[in-house]
């Protein structure tokens, strides 16, 4: 079941479907994304996307990838 985040304000915990916004994306491409990639295409500010890519980072989900000047790249792990 496919839901967008707009749609998803009437589930109580919005955070879970960010999060997983963030994974399904980093999922579906090929390439590491920086963090203003995956706020743009999640539709999450920089702040947002940058605090839910730590937090996927933490549990092991998603990996920053050497620092590549002038951002650090991102990629899935799962």
């Amino acid at each position: 079941m496919e839901v967008s985040l707009a749609e998803s304000s009437q589930v109580s915990n919005r955070s879970t479907f960010k999060s997983f916004a963030v994974l399904e994306l980093l999922g579906r491409v090929p390439q590491p994304l920086t963090l203003v990639d995956i706020a743009r295409a999640t539709d999450l500010n920089r702040t947002t996307a940058k605090r839910f890519v730590s937090t996927l980072c933490e549990l092991g989900y998603v990996e920053r990838l050497a620092v590549v000047m002038p951002r650090p790249l991102v990629s899935s792990r799962v």
